[in-house]
């Protein structure tokens, strides 16, 4: 099946796994430009009078039903996902449209509409600080950090390896090893781990 097939597939049945209050929800799938100009199937369920939903991207899904799985357990699992999400982001966002759709002549001000936006996306962020259990070892700190490589030579807090460096676990303090250092790649070296221990004794 491909991806067009698969999107039009859960287009038309994606209701039929969906709670009766999203009865008359409107489903919608848009094409969606993530990093490197990659295009990637959104899916978003707009229940009436809401204008705001998670997207839930459909590409992992589909390569698993190519690789076997049931289209029925898939929909189970896109239903769940968006359910679950859409009832922990209970974000009001009609003030900030009606700044969008007035240009910002009515109701808001240019900074009042970025402080709702700022307010919002922090309490987002503090609400959901742990990742769900499917998806903890994306994220190391979720189970336990890593071994630090070192200390922080300004703060103290023990540094720890990143993808692109080695950065120092106190967020309040800049300190950074970074992997493709100027000064060593001009030199054709890299900072390792090793390396990045030694300096850090």
């Amino acid at each position: 099946m491909q991806i067009e097939e698969f999107n039009q597939y859960v287009k038309d049945h994606i209701k039929e796994y969906l709670p009766p209050e999203y009865e008359t929800a409107k489903v919608s799938i848009q094409e969606v430009t993530k990093r490197n100009d990659r295009m990637l199937s959104g899916l978003t369920i707009l229940r009436e009078g809401e204008n705001f939903s998670p997207t839930v991207y459909l590409e992992p899904f589909a390569e698993q039903v190519a690789q076997g799985r049931s289209l029925e357990d898939t929909l189970r699992e896109i239903t769940k996902i968006q359910t679950v999400h859409h009832a922990h982001v209970p974000v009001n966002i009609s003030n900030f449209m009606d700044y969008a759709e007035t240009g910002g002549t009515e109701r808001l001000s240019a900074d009042t509409f970025m402080e709702g936006i700022t307010e919002m996306c922090r309490e987002l962020v503090k609400e959901h600080t742990a990742p769900e259990e499917r998806f903890a070892k994306l994220f190391p700190d979720a189970k336990g950090k890593q071994d630090a490589v070192g200390t922080c030579p300004r703060c103290g807090a023990p540094v720890y390896e990143g993808k692109k460096g080695f950065f120092c676990d106190n967020r309040d303090c800049a300190f950074a090893l970074w992997k493709d250092n100027k000064f060593f790649t001009s030199k054709k070296k890299t900072i390792t781990k090793s390396v990045a221990v030694a300096l850090l004794k």
